[in-house]
């Protein structure tokens, strides 16, 4: 949306992707690091756009949804993400 691009966004069925990613094979620093960099790579993302940028919105699995809206969402994510690896792996 950030970049004025109109096309819907689809939803997936996110169980079905972690069933393929073989994520129970990896080890605990390594999904950390994964998570980490992913982190890092989010902040740097949202550092770089501007006001009108935020603003902007379009549609994903059939919900309008802002960019400013995808931030917010990713902080929580990030949250719930560190939820599940207290809860499996420590």
């Amino acid at each position: 949306f950030v970049r004025n691009d109109a096309q819907e966004l689809l939803g997936y069925d996110h169980d079905e992707y972690v069933v393929q990613s073989k994520v129970d094979k990896l080890s605990i620093v390594n999904l950390l690091d994964e998570l980490e960099l992913q982190r890092k790579l989010t902040v740097q993302f949202f550092k770089n756009i501007d006001q009108e940028d935020l603003m902007r919105s379009g549609k994903a699995n059939g919900s309008n949804l802002s960019v400013r809206a995808i931030g917010y969402i990713q902080i929580g994510h990030v949250l719930h993400h560190m939820k599940v690896i207290q809860e499996r792996y420590l």
